[in-house]
């Protein structure tokens, strides 16, 4: 690769990381909003229906893009939440328990604190 080129596509991961910091202070931003406006079982609600609609939308597709769909229910899990997560610039920790047991932690801080 030439200067240009790995010039080029570090402007675009920047721009990137730009639009990913701006939608995690908007959404941080809307979450603490409804939070004082309408309470906390509110707020709740809403992610609970954010994340609820993604997961519907992207979680089995990407088990399949991700190679995951051979493995026990709870280690695709795990390991889909981890790489996902990590993908889009969240840092989590995944450990391995059992063919029924997998974790993923979100270590501090989080990017609302």
């Amino acid at each position: 690769m030439n200067k240009t080129t790995d010039g080029a596509r570090e402007a675009q991961w920047l721009r990137w990381r730009s639009v990913a910091d701006l939608y995690h202070a908007f959404f941080t931003g809307l979450i603490l909003t409804v939070v004082t406006r309408r309470g906390t079982a509110d707020a709740a609600e809403f992610v609970f229906r954010v994340f609820r609609r993604q997961q519907q939308e992207r979680f089995l597709p990407g088990l399949e893009k991700l190679g995951l769909s051979h493995l026990p229910p709870a280690v695709a899990a795990a390991q889909y939440h981890y790489l996902s997560n990590w993908i889009g610039g969240v840092h989590v920790e995944y450990m391995f328990e059992s063919d029924r047991t997998a974790w993923i932690r979100y270590p501090p801080p989080r990017w609302i604190w």
